[in-house]
């Protein structure tokens, strides 16, 4: 099954998602990767309607179908989460982020803790507490959109768009030149064009701001502090993951009480492609 949906939150904004899997599954709700879209997990759809899960998978503001939220913050994102749950009549299930998503999904078991079962992330992003952190970033464009002042953001805005005209083979070669890890590229090499690009074109779907938002959000002060999640937290990392550094996700794990940290060998930053088996029976099990 993959079903396309949107919500009206209390506030007026639409929030758009996809479900991927079986209706009946175990639920998992994902938070989305930056300069990404709810769709780059729909590679999953078929190991989820096989092995029984649901994956819930909304658009974040100013992302996708979803309207804009200015100034937003990741514990704002925790409340869109909540009443999208409510709406879809989720009760709890758990949450998993990928990379610039690894912060929204530690927010909503920060805020939502009788909500979430258990909390992981893949490649997640840490705290950017200072400009050191922000330069161990693998990615030109992460370091961008994590720095860049707000009088810049319409000009980055328009950058972004300008982007978004690249045809679609141009894209995936930018996105393959941008990979180091050979595991990544392998993975993104075998992927259909729509599958590889998609999910990008999709993030600018409404244009470079809601983008810009996104990095504002987790670029800033969280709001809380991880250390204060008090659910079981999986962390996974791939060894060869240089585009979301590791040594900041251990850091992060071991200021949290009940967070597992589980390095993946032979693995980059699209480490769930592979692992997607072992991966999700561990965070519903």
């Amino acid at each position: 099954m993959r079903k396309l949906g949107n919500v009206r939150l209390s506030d007026g904004r639409n929030l758009a998602y996809s479900q991927y899997g079986d209706p009946n599954g175990k639920p998992i709700f994902y938070c989305h990767g930056g300069v990404s879209s709810k769709s780059d997990v729909a590679f999953a759809q078929e190991f989820c309607e096989e092995n029984g899960f649901l994956i819930t998978a909304p658009d974040r503001p100013g992302i996708g179908d979803s309207d804009h939220k200015a100034g937003r913050s990741l514990l704002d994102w925790a409340s869109d989460s909540k009443e999208l749950l409510d709406q879809l009549g989720i009760e709890k299930t758990a949450v998993l982020g990928w990379s610039l998503g690894g912060p929204y999904a530690l927010a909503c078991a920060f805020a939502l803790p009788e909500r979430v079962s258990v909390v992981g992330t893949i490649g997640g992003a840490g705290q950017f507490d200072d400009p050191e952190s922000v330069k161990q970033l693998g990615l030109l464009v992460d370091r961008l959109l994590l720095t860049v002042p707000g009088w810049l953001h319409g000009p980055f805005a328009m950058g972004l768009q300008a982007a978004a005209l690249l045809p679609p083979e141009a894209m995936k070669q930018s996105l393959l030149s941008n990979l180091t890890s050979k595991s990544d590229r392998e993975i993104v090499s075998a992927l259909p064009v729509k599958d590889a690009t998609g999910f990008l074109y999709e993030s600018l779907k409404k244009g470079g701001m809601g983008v810009i938002e996104d990095y504002a959000a987790v670029g800033k002060s969280w709001g809380f502090s991880p250390s204060g999640i008090k659910l079981k937290t999986l962390i996974w990392h791939g060894e060869q993951d240089d585009m979301c550094p590791m040594s900041a996700a251990r850091i992060m794990a071991e200021s949290m009480p009940h967070a597992e940290f589980k390095l993946v060998a032979n693995a980059g930053h699209f480490l769930l492609h592979r692992n997607i088996d072992k991966i999700f029976p561990l965070l519903c099990g």
